[in-house]
């Protein structure tokens, strides 16, 4: 006869709980299709975030020395937004709207 150490568990001779075949491929279709909707997502947003930028083609510059620095750029609306607020914030200086690719934030122009 054998002897038992105080280790071992106390599941010795229980019977397990079976899950039926149906119940794991109907557990296994779910989690794909999670896996599948959660890629097919990550993909599209990251194919509209390539596809859709935020225009940099409108901005404000501020007269400072007699030369035109450029203060922000993005589109029409948000240009107008910021301008706002810059005229707000500092009401003596001297601003104008830009429509231009070629410069960026910080250079200066005449």
């Amino acid at each position: 006869m054998r002897k038992f150490h105080i280790d071992e568990p106390r599941e010795i001779g229980k019977r397990r709980d079976r899950v039926s075949s149906k119940d794991l491929k109907m557990v296994k279709t779910d989690l794909e299709e999670r896996v599948l909707r959660k890629k097919i997502r990550e993909i599209i947003s990251r194919v509209l975030g390539e596809a859709i930028k935020p225009s940099e083609h409108y901005g404000f510059y501020k007269i400072i020395k007699g030369k035109k620095i450029v203060q922000f750029k993005g589109s029409k609306s948000d240009s107008r937004k910021e301008l706002k607020k810059a005229k707000k914030i500092d009401p003596k200086s001297k601003y104008g709207l830009i429509q231009s690719y070629k410069f960026q934030v910080g250079d200066k122009f005449k």
